[in-house]
């Protein structure tokens, strides 16, 4: 843990990778393969036709991944209406739609050659897997701010500067919603991992694991 600390996040360059946590765990114990079961911390999500959510709750799970995609084969399948899995991708589609519509409405206030250059960039499978992204990480911080939990927030409060994390929430300009936190990936981000303990001592009834001097030395030192 103090190592995984110390690192902060895996690091992704041209040719290697290197781990937060020892290969052993990220790429093969807690990795989701294909029909092996892990145990997770699932978050449901219930979202209305214009989607809103409706409610959410988190539990501990076994969870079992009947597909592990990579971006090109999540594409693949997304473009083949003889998959098996076709109809689900595109209602993922229809949702992420919806949820960038619903951010889109704000977007105006941005810098128009900055948004062109980050949208641009993307294939639509990418759309989908950042906007579902987006609403688990966004649906965590609702959930742990109504349970009056201190966490560490990913800030982002103007466009000309890279973003940063924070034991205080912000409007994040670039997403362009209220508050942000991290929730999806503990396996390579330390602040998901302090996120994952915080629900999980909230399903446990039990007390934050982090004073808030503890969340302000994370942070300035992820930073």
């Amino acid at each position: 843990d103090l190592e995984a600390l110390q690192r902060t996040t895996s690091v992704y360059l041209k040719d290697k990778q290197i781990d937060m946590i020892p290969k052993s765990l990220s790429h093969f114990d807690l990795s989701l393969h294909a029909w092996e079961p892990k145990l997770t911390v699932t978050l449901q999500i219930d979202l209305d036709n214009e989607g809103n959510i409706l409610h959410q709750s988190f539990y501990e799970s076994t969870f079992n991944n009947i597909r592990r995609y990579n971006y090109d084969d999540f594409q693949i399948d997304a473009n083949n209406k003889d998959s098996q899995y076709f109809d689900t991708l595109q209602l993922l589609n229809e949702i992420s739609h919806k949820l960038r519509h619903k951010r889109n409405s704000s977007w105006w206030l941005m810098d128009y050659e900055e948004w062109l250059r980050n949208w641009n960039k993307w294939g639509s499978h990418h759309r989908i897997i950042e906007s579902l992204m987006v609403l688990a990480n966004q649906t965590t911080w609702r959930h742990l701010i109504e349970a009056w939990r201190d966490t560490i927030y990913k800030r982002h409060d103007n466009l000309n500067e890279i973003s940063f994390y924070k034991a205080s929430p912000s409007f994040h300009t670039w997403l362009q919603i209220q508050n942000y936190t991290q929730f999806t990936s503990p396996i390579r981000r330390y602040v998901d991992i302090v996120n994952h303990r915080i629900i999980k001592s909230l399903l446990r009834g039990e007390e934050n694991p982090y004073r808030r001097a503890d969340l302000l030395f994370i942070a300035e030192h992820m930073n």
